[in-house]
């Protein structure tokens, strides 16, 4: 998810699932919506990625959101509204290892 820069922050847009926010916390820092830093031009900042979706079945998950940068809404007409990241896993041999990844760039 980083590309080779620093561990990104996740960004939870809800707080309704306890047991995720531990899991997500044990690889990354997680903070709530409220408290991404304002950075003018953006709506998310270089570094933050949003989570929209986690899902897990069984040995089997799919992780889904927006990495920043993500530019505000402006006075002009833009067609970048940032890249989305969906992330399916699979737990093999006790470890989960990443099945694929789809990026989606707008």
């Amino acid at each position: 998810m980083e590309r080779g820069r620093s561990p990104v922050v996740v960004v939870l847009r809800k707080e309704d699932r306890p047991a995720a926010r531990a899991a997500l916390a044990r690889l990354r820092k997680v903070i709530p919506l409220a408290q991404i830093p304002k950075v003018e031009g953006y709506s998310l900042p270089p570094g933050y990625f949003c989570l929209d979706e986690l899902e897990v079945k069984g040995d089997t998950a799919v992780f889904r959101g927006q990495i920043g940068p993500v530019p505000a809404p402006g006075s002009e007409i833009t067609m970048d509204c940032g890249t989305t990241l969906t992330i399916a896993l699979r737990k093999s041999e006790g470890k989960w290892i990443v099945d694929s990844v789809t990026i989606a760039m707008c």
